[in-house]
């Protein structure tokens, strides 16, 4: 792991799920869309690697590429990424992209980063891309008064926890 870099743990199918057109298409398709929309985001942070975990035996001829390194997990993903965390040598420089409540708890025991499947489907989309069904709208350049207190929180946790 890169000292600088974050390691980025994606629950694979969670994401898929929460893309209104990825749902509907072949498994193989949906995961290529997947490891793809990971390779090119622009994230907002330093990335050592991404491990895209989908649950099953590899029964597909999936490249792994660049920074984006590809993990059939049998039995399941959540057991894999959850060994992950709790066996990662800084998680704190440790994301992970899932909606999973289980997998988001071990996240956060272990003071890993965690992020929505939503915030890594609208990485580098801008305001005039149009959203699917289930896709937020960016936020307005100036929150409004009923934001603001909630990114306060937000940002005070954020230090406290990340260290940042």
């Amino acid at each position: 792991m890169s000292r600088t870099g974050y390691d980025v743990l994606i629950d694979g199918y969670n994401v898929i799920k929460q893309h209104p057109a990825w749902d509907r298409l072949k498994l193989a398709d949906a995961r290529a869309r997947v490891a793809a929309h990971a390779s090119q985001a622009p994230w907002p942070f330093d990335v050592a690697r991404v491990i895209l975990v989908f649950d099953g035996p590899d029964t597909s001829s999936f490249p792994s590429g660049g920074r984006v390194t590809i993990q059939f997990a049998s039995p399941s993903a959540d057991a894999f990424i959850q060994r992950r965390i709790r066996s990662h040598s800084a998680p704190r420089r440790l994301v992970l992209v899932s909606d999973d409540g289980e997998l988001i708890q071990t996240a956060r025991v272990h003071a890993s980063r965690r992020e929505s499947c939503r915030w890594l489907l609208e990485l580098g989309r801008s305001p005039k891309q149009g959203r699917g069904r289930g896709v937020p709208e960016e936020p307005q350049d100036k929150p409004g008064p009923s934001t603001l207190p909630a990114q306060a929180i937000t940002d005070e946790l954020r230090r406290r926890w990340l260290g940042d």
